[in-house]
């Protein structure tokens, strides 16, 4: 029986799905940038499979401003001679996360969250993204389990503090 021409093996294709937002060096959107690398980088690990090539694939992406400037700093400095040695990808995660790093980005989150509220023209489904986007960036956990206030359920004051931030940023006109 023939083997399909498909099933032949080679080299492995890599698969296009959206790659990540070029990083220019805005602080607060460092974390989705490398989330989406990690995971363009995972879903073609065959492709990427040496920390040179994660780590250029990386740098491709820093393309303007401060990351671009880092970027060049960078490899600057692993240059020895004509030869350049990139080194880990965790070591360059790391420099990278490090350079640019979010300093007050609990204290922003808290703020946001302090502050938040439901306009008028937002629904609720939007105001619970918001929210818990919030929530993670501040490093608050959320209960896993359903919280019936009403059944006298026992939670902790995390848990308590975020639902009173929750009632208080809901339109009161979203509650009647």
């Amino acid at each position: 029986m023939a083997t399909p021409a498909a099933a032949t093996t080679g080299s492995p294709k890599e698969l296009h799905v959206n790659t990540p937002t070029p990083f220019e060096g805005d602080r607060s959107k460092l974390r989705t940038f490398l989330l989406d690398c990690e995971l363009y980088l995972l879903i073609n690990r065959e492709i990427y499979d040496h920390d040179d090539k994660k780590i250029a694939f990386v740098l491709s992406y820093l393309t303007g401003g401060d990351a671009s400037m880092w970027k060049n700093q960078w490899l600057q400095s692993k240059r020895t001679g004509a030869t350049i040695t990139l080194g880990t990808y965790i070591a360059f995660f790391d420099d990278l996360t490090n350079t640019f790093k979010e300093e007050e980005q609990v204290q922003n989150a808290l703020h946001k969250l302090h502050n938040l509220r439901q306009t008028k023209n937002m629904l609720v489904e939007e105001l619970n993204t918001e929210f818990r986007l919030l929530v993670g960036r501040a490093g608050l956990t959320w209960p896993t389990t359903a919280v019936v206030p009403a059944a006298n359920v026992v939670i902790g004051s995390n848990e308590t503090l975020l639902i009173d931030t929750y009632r208080r940023a809901l339109n009161p006109k979203t509650c009647t």
